[in-house]
């Protein structure tokens, strides 16, 4: 690696408190991803423009995310177990509780998409093996991190099919360095009864042992099922704030990307979550104060603003809309289960995404309400044949039975298979649609 493109990863890092020093791992990053320095440079004159950078909070979320993908650049040491998207937070937290300094847990795939996409602005697929079959990039990365690794492979990988019948699939038979243990649930499972939620309990509470005798540790004791509780309800209690400070009509809300930059949070494991929360905290003071919004501007909601392309937030926001949200991360009152595999069992079934459409779209509608939302925009995850295939079922309800004016955005969120630059032309006609 030449000096001057770590002195422009430097530049960049210099702007994300805490980061600086990391500049060779991010010249590495550049050299593993095919990025120039010229790109890297080109990265850093945009980075104030897609994130609000004069939010503490942004910048201490901006550094959390980018420590946990550079640490696949570093000098490996000890265990590392990767988990897929999404992972129960309490499951996650509980094992990296029993496991001490011995094993860390992470989510390097998306902490690595995170960066490769919304912050250094690539647009390269990773693959280009797949033809015409549509692959999600999150899950193809993930199977790189285990055939390419940019310095060591993961020791494990759970996998958790909860959203994506894709996922359980992409690192099985990859060869014999890397062990995987996989787990599908049944989509609705958490929410068909009694009986159901408690087989669904047991079969988190069994996976997680399985996953400790794989990785040679003990299991979570109730102590540190407690704890991860604890520690769980707090960022997720943090977060719920700030989605409700960001929502109200008359106050300017976050941009479209950093207020996705908090909502994933909920899907990552971090090593250092207690900084995440920290700065969560942070960002919900500085929004107490934020300022009223500028008059004539619309408000649209969105299943997920989209993190790994922020120029199409841009786009949005140059025309005077902001935008809000996310679907994706709607929670509803469900079953409370006890023990590890309970509280696993109770956060999937709190999630709206995973149940049925006609929920959804009534929190949806509540949601767009509630922040004073003209339209509900869709798009970026239309190849998921699970969380695409409903999107025309979810705009004709929301359009016919709660009155929601719906927009749609066809792009690839994981940036694998369409052209971004087609969808930042689009984003201008629907801002035209929207004012109409």
């Amino acid at each position: 690696m030449g000096t001057e493109l770590e002195s422009s990863c430097r530049e960049l890092l210099a702007m994300i408190p805490g980061c600086a020093e990391r500049s060779a791992e991010l010249g590495r990053a550049a050299e593993y991803f095919g990025l120039s320095q010229a790109e890297i440079e080109r990265a850093a004159r945009l980075l104030p423009e897609h994130f609000e950078l004069g939010y503490e909070g942004v910048r201490s979320l901006l550094a959390e995310y980018v420590h946990e993908a550079l640490d696949a650049f570093a000098e490996p040491s000890g265990i590392y177990c990767e988990l897929s998207v999404p992972a129960p937070p309490v499951q996650a937290m509980a094992l990296g509780l029993a496991a001490g300094e011995r094993v860390r847990f992470g989510t390097r795939a998306l902490a690595l998409q995170v960066l490769l996409r919304g912050l250094l602005l690539s647009r390269k697929p990773l693959s280009f093996d797949g033809c015409s079959k549509r692959r999600c990039g999150l899950n193809l990365m993930r199977r790189r991190l285990v055939l390419e690794p940019p310095v060591k492979a993961p020791d494990c990988v759970l996998q958790y099919g909860l959203l994506c019948d894709e996922c359980t699939k992409t690192c099985e038979g990859l060869g014999d360095g890397t062990k995987v243990l996989s787990m599908t649930v049944q989509k609705g499972a958490a929410r068909a009864g009694r009986e159901r939620f408690r087989s669904l309990s047991a079969g988190f509470e069994h996976f997680a042992r399985e996953a400790a005798g794989m990785l040679d540790m003990p299991a979570p004791d109730a102590g540190q099922i407690r704890e991860a509780a604890r520690m769980s309800a707090e960022q997720l209690g943090a977060l719920t704030r700030l989605t409700e400070l960001n929502a109200r009509p008359g106050r300017r809300p976050l941009r479209g990307t950093s207020l996705a930059l908090a909502q994933t949070t909920q899907l990552m494991c971090f090593s250092r979550p207690e900084r995440v929360t920290e700065a969560l905290r942070t960002l919900c003071r500085e929004l107490e104060a934020a300022s009223e919004s500028e008059p004539g501007r619309t408000r649209l909601y969105c299943f997920y603003p989209p993190l790994t392309l922020p120029e199409l937030d841009l786009g949005f926001w140059s025309n005077g809309v902001d935008l809000l949200g996310s679907a994706a991360f709607l929670y509803s009152a469900g079953s409370l289960g006890t023990g590890l595999g309970g509280l696993s069992a109770s956060w999937l079934g709190a999630m709206t995404l995973a149940g049925p459409t006609s929920g959804l779209c009534g929190a949806i509608a509540r949601a767009a309400e509630r922040s004073g939302c003209a339209a509900y925009l869709s798009g970026g995850f239309s190849f998921d044949r699970w969380m695409g295939s409903a999107t025309p079922l979810q705009r004709r309800i929301l359009e016919h039975d709660y009155g929601l004016k719906t927009l749609d955005l066809d792009y690839d969120f994981w940036c694998e298979n369409q052209s971004s630059a087609w969808a930042a032309e689009r984003v201008d006609s629907l801002c035209v649609q929207l004012h109409r």
